[in-house]
């Protein structure tokens, strides 16, 4: 199941948006090894991510620069 989570400002980008795609398969979290777009804006990170996909927001134990998630 292919999944993707958006930050702002991670360790790696400080200061831009983020969008990591990864895949769950058999329980385990597997990162892809690029992230997908390195955005000024959160808006244009959002539009990188395919159609079809639903935003869920975050959890509270997600990073604290994690904004959300979309499966």
């Amino acid at each position: 199941m292919k999944q993707y989570a958006v930050y702002e400002s991670p360790i790696d980008y400080k200061g831009k948006f983020v969008v990591r795609g990864f895949s769950i398969k058999d329980g385990q979290v597997i990162p892809d090894d690029d992230p997908l777009i390195v955005s000024d804006s959160l808006r244009e990170a959002r539009k990188s991510i395919p159609d079809g996909f639903v935003n869920l927001g975050r959890s509270a134990k997600d990073d604290d620069c994690m904004l959300e998630v979309w499966i």
